[in-house]
């Protein structure tokens, strides 16, 4: 289903809610023409605040892009 959403949650409970949001941007960026904009987001269903939250990236570090 995820293929063909551009939102999509992959987990929900009653505390928290993971997912992903993507977009495409069409800019001439070196040799591509299309990029791909994704965001991962964690949200937070309870009242109290998450504590010891750590996020690890294994990947290319060098096309990855945070704010």
């Amino acid at each position: 289903m995820a293929h063909f959403k551009q939102k999509y949650i992959m987990y929900e409970d009653d505390n928290l809610q993971i997912g992903f949001k993507f977009s495409q941007v069409y800019e001439k960026v070196d040799k591509f023409s299309a990029l791909l904009n994704f965001e991962l987001f964690f949200g937070n269903k309870c009242d109290r605040p998450i504590r010891r939250f750590e996020l690890f990236f294994e990947g290319d570090k060098r096309t990855m892009f945070m704010i």
